[in-house]
């Protein structure tokens, strides 16, 4: 049998490894149109679905990552002989690293580090991706990264603590000039409190850089008089993008880096005094609120990704009688992150399809649509910027 090409059959596997068409281009040091046509093109050839669209990007089908697991065991081979029939001479360095640093750092360097190194081969991989260094697809990478990782067979070291600042207009500044450096993120009101029946629950946030939220949010309920039923302490995370009531007595949140079992545990305490039932969906690699995926917009609705949730999840929403509409795959990610201003009206951010639209309409949802993605820049959407502090009965 004729094997399909080695390039697009190399795209694949750097696709299916980094998750990304711009990530696999970054990789092999071409454009992202190249790799789409690699992916397109492999899947012609096999006459099998690898990858599907999910919204702005793709996603491998069950065949594409079974197929991705025999081809990486390939291509470790074909690497590890590449290193065995090197000659013993001619050594090499591989070293990836995030594309502003090696543009901005590293080439200025090369030549110092090449005079130190002799007879070495430096081979610089400009990239986003991470490599496997336990497998030896690199021998160093330079990354961004909050808090060091270790791992036993790998060396990690500090080189520099820069400082992150943000950046605001004069004029936002000038209204809010009790607003940090560091605090620009509040506006993603919705992590920092959550109101439930008889008060709010002040959060306790994730990201280093929103710790101290809890002060100025404080002030503020006690302004308006909102009793403060609990605030997370101790170890406990939690942020409110990843809290959602379901039914009156039923709640989800979505466990994450962003959300710890001691952060569910404190937030049940409470909910548990009021009849609360709280399920606890453990959310999947690096995602972060259960928002992203799950938001209720009506009594008996909710907008849903069921390719991001559990199945138990999706079950438990039939058991409880919740309509179910569903992403489609020409939404743009930010998509499912709505506001249901009042049961059945939702606001929504440009980038819905019309189908989305289509099956809204025919659920008797209306929606309207609004630019937001100059906010989404910095990480959340029309939901993650809002956070209701009284709701009527339903």
């Amino acid at each position: 049998m004729r094997l399909p090409s080695l390039n697009a059959t190399r795209a694949f596997e750097a696709f299916a490894r980094t998750g990304s068409v711009k990530a696999a281009s970054d990789e092999l040091a071409v454009s992202p149109t190249v790799v789409s046509r690699h992916l397109r093109n492999l899947q012609l050839d096999l006459d099998v679905a690898l990858v599907e669209p999910h919204g702005r990007g793709l996603l491998l089908t069950s065949a594409g990552a079974a197929f991705h697991t025999q081809i990486r065991r390939a291509f470790d081979i074909m690497r590890q002989a590449n290193d065995d029939i090197r000659p013993a001479s001619r050594r090499s360095l591989t070293l990836w690293c995030i594309p502003g640093i090696a543009n901005q750092r590293l080439l200025a360097g090369l030549p110092q580090l090449q005079s130190r190194l002799g007879n070495c081969e430096i081979i610089l991989q400009p990239t986003l991706s991470r490599p496997d260094l336990v497998r030896g697809e690199a021998d160093a990478e330079v990354i961004c990264i909050n808090g060091l990782e270790t791992h036993p067979d790998v060396r990690t070291e500090l080189i520099a603590h820069p400082p992150v600042h943000a950046v605001a207009s004069p004029s936002f500044r000038s209204r809010f000039p009790e607003v940090r450096e560091a605090e620009m993120k509040t506006v993603y009101t919705r992590d920092s409190v959550i109101a439930v029946n008889g008060g709010a629950i002040v959060t306790r946030l994730g990201p280093p850089i929103r710790r101290g939220e809890e002060l100025p949010v404080t002030r503020t309920l006690a302004n308006l008089g909102m009793p403060i039923l609990r605030t997370i302490s101790g170890v406990g995370l939690m942020e409110g993008g990843s809290f959602a009531f379901i039914t009156p007595k039923v709640a989800a949140v979505g466990l994450s880096s962003r959300v710890d079992e001691e952060g569910a545990r404190q937030l049940e305490e409470v909910l548990g005094t009021q009849g609360v039932e709280l399920l606890r969906v453990h959310l999947t690699g690096y995602r972060l609120h259960i928002d992203g995926m799950f938001v209720m917009i009506d009594r008996d609705t909710a907008f849903v990704n069921p390719t991001l949730l559990p199945f138990w999840f999706l079950e438990k929403l039939n058991e409880l009688k919740i309509r179910q509409i569903e992403v489609c795959p020409d939404d743009q990610n930010w998509v499912i992150n709505c506001l249901a201003v009042r049961p059945g009206h939702v606001i929504v951010p440009e980038g819905i399809s019309p189908r989305t639209m289509e099956k809204f309409a025919k659920a008797g949802i209306t929606t309207r649509v609004v630019v937001y993605d100059k906010v989404a820049l910095g990480g959340g959407g029309i939901h993650c910027s809002t956070s209701p502090l009284i709701r009527d009965s339903l």
